[in-house]
């Protein structure tokens, strides 16, 4: 009897680990399909998301490219190129504003004029500095627009507390690969990035980890203080002040465009009070920070921020930043008459060099 106890037992334990090691394996298959369905991994889901790639100096890059067309390195005779720089607002869209904006002087005779789409989904000011370095510079830009300034505003804010920091830099800074000290490596982290399953339940659970040091980060930033929120706007105009100037370097004009988000507007419905009134605070800031560097510095930018008070905002917005069609079309239209000034007096230009 004894020994047949035995054996039941050996048989449970068995089964018993035949079928959590299937389990695991089932767990493993199906969390590696999700992550290469999708594109990340663990801690670095919100580096990647699907959507970008890292990329040299600009930090990160569309993963499937950039919105076709891309420029070819040599520019045909008499094309006037205009570049969109920004986040997923100049890169989502039935068309995206870029080719309302190409579709709009096409439509008037100018089928020379091309606009390219460089908008990268959570990209903001300071990465596109290096962007028009490092890669619009070599494409011979006739006039480079950076539409933006809601990704600058709202990162800090839910992201990456620094201002001007990348999208989540701080969960790239804080990749076990990159700790020296053996006090602070995060063994944890290590353990499980080999686990498809464990790794991508931590994606998770990223900014609730202490190993993320957020909340000292944020102390540090002064996170949420008004020396934090003038930061956040000074650093964006830096930005586009060196944008001028590198572009201008390169021979090819500038224009900032300050957009619009839902926050902007007082009678706005959104999540909180204390949301919308940090949004308001800070659209007051960043306007300050613009006459300041019209002022001083020449800088070519226009204030959007209130592009929809005379029409309504109600129904354009999709959500807190990104909008429905309709309300690309009325963005797309007050570029047009913003640059179609500049193009024309190329043109001009052009034709007297022939």
């Amino acid at each position: 009897m004894k020994v047949k106890n035995r054996i039941n037992s050996i048989g449970s334990i068995l089964v018993l680990s035949i079928s959590v090691t299937a389990s695991i394996v089932a767990l493993e298959w199906f969390s590696a399909y999700y992550v290469a369905k999708n594109g990340f991994l663990g801690m670095d889901k919100k580096f990647t998301d699907g959507w970008n790639y890292p990329q040299p100096y600009v930090m990160f890059g569309p993963r499937s490219g950039y919105a076709p067309p891309y420029p070819t390195r040599e520019k045909p005779k008499g094309e006037f190129r205009i570049f969109v720089l920004g986040g997923s607002t100049v890169r989502i869209g039935t068309p995206a504003i870029p080719r309302l904006l190409e579709e709009k002087f096409s439509s008037l005779g100018q089928s020379h004029v091309k606009v390219f789409n460089l908008g990268v989904i959570g990209s903001q000011s300071n990465m596109e500095l290096a962007r028009i370095v490092y890669e619009v510079a070599d494409l011979k830009p006739d006039l480079i627009i950076n539409y933006g300034g809601g990704n600058n505003i709202y990162g800090p804010l839910t992201q990456d507390p620094r201002p001007g920091y990348p999208q989540d830099f701080i969960v790239y800074q804080n990749n076990p690969i990159y700790q020296y000290n053996a006090d602070n490596f995060p063994v944890f982290y290590v353990l499980i990035k080999k686990s498809r399953f464990l790794s991508l339940l931590n994606g998770y659970l990223r900014f609730t980890e202490p190993n993320f040091n957020l909340d000292q980060i944020r102390e540090i930033a002064g996170w949420r203080t008004p020396g934090w929120e003038n930061q956040i706007a000074a650093s964006y105009m830096e930005s586009l002040i060196k944008s001028q100037k590198i572009a201008r370097a390169f021979g090819a004009d500038f224009i900032a465009i300050f957009q619009p988000v839902k926050g902007f507007y007082e009678e706005a419905q959104f999540e909180s009070f204390e949301l919308r009134e940090y949004s308001l605070r800070m659209r007051k800031r960043v306007q300050e920070e613009i006459a300041s560097a019209i002022e001083k510095e020449k800088l070519n930018i226009i204030d959007l921020s209130s592009a929809f008070e005379s029409t309504g905002h109600n129904g354009i917005f999709s959500d807190w930043i990104h909008l429905n069609q309709a309300g690309n079309e009325i963005i797309a239209d007050s570029i047009y008459k913003i640059i179609k000034e500049k193009v024309s007096k190329n043109n001009k230009q052009a034709a007297l060099h022939n």
